[in-house]
């Protein structure tokens, strides 16, 4: 609230100016606290609402925005392994199936992200978090990771033949698919020559620093870029911003359109028939 404070005195936030959305170490809680907050400190404004995304349904969200960005990460890395000469340059088979996939940073993004993966069939064999990373070559399910992670605070305990790692000696065990979702700057030159991964999908804004990209390529690994992967959050971002600044809701906007294409059907029928359909038959 503080924060939000001080961007609306700086004009810095708003529905025309900047909106503001979920990112690392915040959600949808934290959002509805900066709109209403926005909303105390702007009464007049009647596209309050649109001053940030993310916020839950209840208070002007929209359904589906928690998981937009995981499933983004999904759609983009399927597409990525889906192209067969692509694939072959760097030894893999194309698709998801059997693709052994590391993902570090296990919040939002890359808990979703996991969580589609696994249910196209690729293998999640590593999760690392700020605090401890787990590694299995048999596989681990993201959603019990995700269960006993809030439960414990950490990996640490449990978990059958998973190994208990360092995030940083996680980072590097081999694997095809390596999905940086936590902060920003995670692969540098200093780590990049170490890293056994055939394909790293930039979850996170800004992972992987120039130098480290360089090395990369020279290693003949695909690096799909953060600008892209991530931007299914900002997708559906947007269309809660819209939302917000019509004041309808979707449902609404749906009906009316469907509405609006049955009248006009009805009037093409009325011109070519010079019959006249009478209120009660249009209401049906």
């Amino acid at each position: 609230r503080r924060f939000t404070t001080e961007l609306v005195r700086k004009k810095a936030i708003g529905p025309a100016i900047d909106v503001p959305a979920p990112d690392y170490g915040t959600g949808s809680r934290e959002m509805a606290w900066m709109r209403d907050t926005y909303e105390a400190l702007n009464p007049d404004d009647i596209h309050a609402s649109a001053c940030v995304t993310g916020k839950p349904v209840s208070h002007g969200g929209i359904n589906g925005r928690e998981e937009a960005t995981g499933l983004g990460v999904f759609y983009g890395i399927r597409e990525c392994v889906n192209n067969a000469e692509d694939m072959a340059e760097i030894g893999l088979t194309p698709g998801l199936e059997g693709k052994r996939v590391i993902v570090q940073g296990f919040g939002n993004v890359g808990f979703f992200s996991a969580k589609f993966l696994a249910e196209a069939g690729a293998k999640i064999v590593g999760i690392i978090e700020y605090n401890s990373a787990i590694y299995d070559e048999n596989g681990i399910d993201p959603v019990r990771a995700k269960a006993e992670f809030i439960k414990r605070g950490s990996f640490s305990g449990g978990f059958g033949t998973a190994e208990h790692l360092s995030p940083s000696q996680c980072f590097i065990r081999p694997c095809d698919i390596l999905i940086p979702a936590a902060l920003e700057r995670m692969i540098t030159s200093e780590n990049a020559d170490s890293i056994r991964a055939k394909i790293i999908a930039e979850a996170a804004n800004g992972p992987t620093t120039p130098p480290a990209e360089q090395i990369l390529t020279k290693k003949n690994v695909i690096v799909i870029p953060d600008m892209y992967l991530n931007a299914g959050g900002v997708t559906v971002s947007y269309f809660e911003w819209l939302k917000n600044l019509s004041h309808v809701r979707f449902g609404r906007l749906t009906k009316r359109y469907e509405m609006r294409g049955k009248e006009l059907l009805l009037s093409a029928i009325e011109s070519t028939t010079s019959k006249h359909f009478t209120t009660e038959e249009r209401s049906e």
